[in-house]
């Protein structure tokens, strides 16, 4: 059996692993601190260019849409000629 001055010793050095692991946990936990809105800003900074991209495509989808619409007014003007053939 331990004698009381080794069971005292034992117990002093699990309390100060204890309260090194809680002093880093603590250092660690404010290094993370400031990491969250630097995190939401890369993120923010990655959506905008992705939104910007989609602006780019959309505008190019326009573009694709008033050609439509020209060549529907073409046919429109030659399905009346071919009406007026008639």
């Amino acid at each position: 059996m331990q004698s009381l001055e080794e069971r005292v010793a034992y117990l002093e050095g699990r309390i100060e692993d204890q309260a090194g692991a809680m002093n880093a946990l603590r250092d660690g936990m404010l290094a993370l601190k400031g990491e969250p809105r630097e995190l939401r800003e890369q993120m923010d900074r990655g959506f905008e260019a992705v939104n910007g991209r989609f602006d780019v495509v959309d505008g190019r989808f326009e573009a694709v849409d008033r050609r439509f619409e020209a060549v529907g007014r073409r046919l429109e003007t030659v399905d009346a000629r071919i009406v007026a053939l008639d």
